[in-house]
């Protein structure tokens, strides 16, 4: 799409010549040491697509006890791996699109991005979101890190 925004003088050379198309960002890693598993709420699950029963819990970062309760004994303040960010390490997450012969003739006749997001979804391609819901339903990280990288 950006290509063709430069309005090229023969769009179709643009279309033919493009095989691919990659997208990808970093996201933090949640801390092995101190995540927090929790059970999703039955919505949650919904908004993230992931059928109900197929993930039993959910990762988040650590959550701090209330103020006033006692901490168990030798437990420490802070976790000493993560120094209590919550999270240690980052990976990164693509997007792959190959480009079909239908997405060719898409980007010369009517280049919308709702039309290629479609035919890219036909052809197996995962979205930048469904990637990154993987990662959360694996535990990896956490809804809340998705959401701040994908900006939603």
């Amino acid at each position: 799409m950006r290509l063709l925004a430069l309005k090229p003088r023969q769009p179709e050379k643009v279309a033919a010549t493009i095989t691919a198309a990659v997208n990808q960002r970093l996201i933090r890693l949640l801390c092995e040491t101190c995540r927090q598993a929790y059970e999703p709420p039955a919505a949650l699950l919904e908004k993230l697509g992931i059928p109900k029963g197929r993930v039993e819990v959910l990762y988040r970062e650590f959550q701090p006890p209330p103020p006033g309760t006692k901490k168990r004994k030798g437990e420490p303040e802070i976790c000493p791996d993560c120094g209590g960010l919550g999270y240690k390490g980052r990976t990164a997450f693509f997007e792959l699109i190959r480009v079909s012969e239908d997405m060719r003739r898409a980007l010369v006749e009517q280049p919308r991005p709702e039309i290629l997001r479609r035919l890219a979804h036909e052809a197996g391609s995962l979205s930048m979101q469904e990637e990154g819901v993987l990662l959360v339903a694996r535990g990896a990280t956490s809804v809340s890190e998705l959401q701040r990288v994908l900006k939603q």
